[in-house]
Parts: structure tokens; C-alpha cells; sequence
């Protein structure tokens, strides 16, 4: 597990929590992980109460499978999850888009060119899977701001932790140039107003690994359940 630095007036529980969090949605602690009080607490030299405080926090995130008998462990990969979280992903950013067709300003047009060409640069480079994910989704997080729908987008950050983690298994055999391309369309979906693009372009570019699923649960099915 890869240990944070601690933020400024942060209590135990929120370092622990933020600490344990990132480390699940990074797949540093892979899912069906053991996750033991006891361990915790030598590792991060706290004590057990505000580690058990965070076990339960991400429980109720379904993160976490605390077990009174057994061993705790980091939850599975629920494809049920998963695939709630792309439909209300679809559903809400068709919104979104057709709102910023009309909203965004022209300085969030170059905000989000400035980001394609930060994912444009990164297609020169190995190894940038996870950050040309991250650079993704800072993208889409620009046009929710830009409709002044941040709260939106916070709650879809919160549903897709399972398709997060899902994506992340399967971005190796994502085309990033194909993403980028998309992201490229996007752009001009919402420069021209191009509202009968908006619906197919959605379909299109979301939920690419639920549509991967056979390949995807043939290589990583022992992190995931149905």
C-alpha cells in the first residue's frame, strides 16, 4: 500500500480514508484484498478506531467487505454497479452536452483544447494509460463546471467507483488515439451546436469496457462478480 502525505489539519480518520480510497481506485490494493485492522494500524501507526471509522465510510461505498467472522477485503468489482453508473453516466452527460452547447464560454472551449493536447502528448509516450485516464476525466469534469454542474459530476464520481476500477483492468486494450479522437468531436459537437450528435455520440464513448465485458472477464475475472 502506498502511504500519503498527510493534508493540513486532517484528522486520522480523513488521512486514513482518503488514504485506503486512493489506494483501492488505483488498484494498488486489488480487489478481494484482505484488509486487516491490525495491519493497518502498525502500518500507518494510528490507532484502531479511526481505521475502523474509514473501513465503515467505504463500506458504505461498497469499497469495502467488512466481515465480523472473517477477514475484511476490498470489494469485488460488482458488474451491477458498474453497469448502473454508465446508464446514469449516458443519461446525465447527454444532458450536460446539449446544456453546454449553448453555455460553454469560449475560454472553456480552450480549456478543454488545451486538455486534448495534453492527451494528445501522451499518446507519444509509454506507460501513460492511468494518465491519460486521469487527463480523461478532468476533460468531462470541464464541461459539467462549465454548465455550473460540478455537484452532477461529483455524484457520478462517486456512483463509478466500480467501472473506475473496472476501466482501469482494461485501458491497456483501450485506443487511447481512439479516445482522443472522440474527445476531438466532442469539441466540435458543442462549438456547432450539434445537437442531434449528442445521443449517438454518448452511446459511442461511454461504457467502452462493459461493452468489452467477455474479454474483459476473461483476463481479470477473479477480480469481478457478477
Amino acid at each position: 500500500m502506498n502511504l500519503l502525505e498527510r493534508l493540513p489539519e486532517e484528522s486520522n480518520r480523513a488521512y486514513v480514508y482518503r488514504t485506503l480510497r486512493i489506494n483501492i481506485m488505483n488498484l494498488t490494493l486489488l480487489p478481494g484484498t484482505s484488509v486487516s485492522e491490525i495491519d493497518l494500524s502498525n502500518t500507518l501507526g494510528l490507532s484502531r478506531t479511526p481505521i475502523r471509522e474509514a473501513l465503515i465510510l467505504l463500506e458504505k461505498e461498497k469499497l469495502i467487505e467488512i466481515s465480523p467472522k472473517k477477514k475484511s477485503r476490498v470489494s469485488l468489482i460488482n458488474l451491477r454497479l458498474a453497469e448502473s453508473a454508465v446508464f446514469m453516466h449516458k443519461a446525465l452527460e447527454k444532458e450536460i452536452i446539449h446544456e453546454a452547447c449553448e453555455k460553454m464560454t469560449p475560454e472553456d472551449l480552450r480549456a478543454l483544447e488545451n486538455n486534448l493536447k495534453i492527451q494528445k502528448s501522451l499518446l507519444l509516450q509509454e506507460n501513460n494509460h492511468l494518465t491519460f485516464y486521469h487527463i480523461d476525466k478532468l476533460f468531462h469534469g470541464i464541461i459539467y463546471e462549465s454548465t455550473q454542474k460540478k455537484d452532477v459530476w461529483d455524484a457520478i464520481e462517486n456512483m463509478n467507483t466500480h467501472y473506475d476500477r473496472l476501466r482501469k483492468f482494461d485501458v491497456k486494450n483501450i485506443s487511447l488515439h481512439d479516445v482522443s479522437e472522440q474527445h476531438e468531436r466532442l469539441i466540435e459537437i458543442i462549438k456547432n451546436k450539434e445537437h442531434d450528435a449528442v445521443k449517438p455520440f454518448i452511446y459511442n464513448h461511454l461504457g467502452i469496457s462493459l461493452r468489452r465485458i467477455d474479454e474483459v472477464k476473461a483476463e481479470f475475472g477473479v477480480f469481478i462478480c457478477d
